[in-house]
């Protein structure tokens, strides 16, 4: 079975999404054939996993910028945008884009048009890498909090449609709210069997919430969870949402990375113990019906 990742919003948490790839590339999971997508921060976290990029220069990155938004603004909200471009260019140089164009590798950036018409996009090509990091910015244009504005405009000229400037928003938007801005990976021409959705909030939290995450089963997630009785629980809700819209110290983003890779590596252990259920309800069943077998030719005396 093929499975493709579809990573969730997450501002300033995207090291919960780096620790979990990094993790499940770790545990043979997942490897650079696998289709990872996102919105917004999970947009940031597929394209370094289809880039090649290191998990930990992400998170170091991550840290850079908060400290810069802390240091130089004494906040976050309108000051990402300008980070995140320095960034790309920093981390995605032409030897990763080259790697993301050239090997195996599979990536979708999910944002939303919302003029002229507005229409949901989940890009999987790139014509080059300003394409590429484009694409990244739409799907990180969270009105009013990434930038100073509303939303992104684009005024490029394409041959496939009218000459009219183009209002880009947020993949969070381009998505019912039930998947929490994890992009459709079912509706893409991929071999894709099975979506497992990275959320960097615990998925029975925003189930109170609208149904959050309501399209993902459980075992179909990996998320934090905040069981209290959990020996393993760094962060709380509040913890969470803080850490996602403000910037947080180095050990706590790293913390949050760690927790990523605990969560995701928990998953592994479910899906094996899962595995080893489900086979032996099939061997159940085998010899089941093989006794009623058995039993039908005894009474015919076969």
């Amino acid at each position: 079975m093929k499975i493709g990742l579809s990573l969730s919003p997450g501002g300033l948490l995207l090291p919960y999404h780096m620790g979990v790839l990094h993790q499940l590339k770790h545990e043979n999971v997942i490897d650079s054939s696998t289709l990872v997508a996102g919105s917004s921060a999970g947009s940031i976290a597929a394209m370094a996993h289809g880039c090649d990029v290191h998990p930990y220069q992400v998170l170091e990155g991550t840290i850079e910028i908060s400290e810069t938004c802390q240091k130089k603004y004494g906040r976050a909200h309108g000051k990402l945008l300008q980070q995140l471009e320095h960034h790309m260019e920093r981390l995605v140089g032409p030897a990763e884009f080259d790697h993301l164009q050239h090997q195996s590798s599979k990536i979708g950036i999910a944002y939303t048009q919302v003029f002229p018409k507005h229409q949901s996009y989940l890009q999987t090509s790139f014509a080059n890498r300003d394409d590429l990091f484009r694409a990244v910015r739409y799907s990180c244009m969270f009105p009013f909090y990434t930038a100073d504005s509303p939303w992104l405009m684009d005024t490029s000229v394409s041959s496939t449609r009218q000459l009219l400037p183009r209002l880009m928003m947020d993949g969070v938007f381009s998505v019912p709210w039930d998947r929490f801005g994890c992009p459709i990976l079912e509706d893409m021409s991929t071999d894709v069997d099975r979506t497992i959705a990275v959320s960097v909030l615990p998925q029975h939290v925003l189930k109170w919430c609208a149904n959050g995450m309501g399209s993902f089963p459980k075992h179909n997630c990996i998320s934090p969870s905040l069981a209290e009785q959990e020996a393993n629980n760094d962060f709380w809700m509040i913890d969470l949402i803080r850490m996602a819209v403000f910037p947080s110290s180095r050990q706590e983003l790293t913390q949050l990375f760690d927790r990523g890779g605990r969560d995701a590596e928990m998953w592994c252990r479910q899906e094996e113990r899962r595995h080893r259920q489900k086979e032996k309800r099939k061997r159940q069943r085998r010899r089941i019906l093989q006794m009623e077998t058995a039993s039908v030719e005894k009474r015919v005396g076969v």
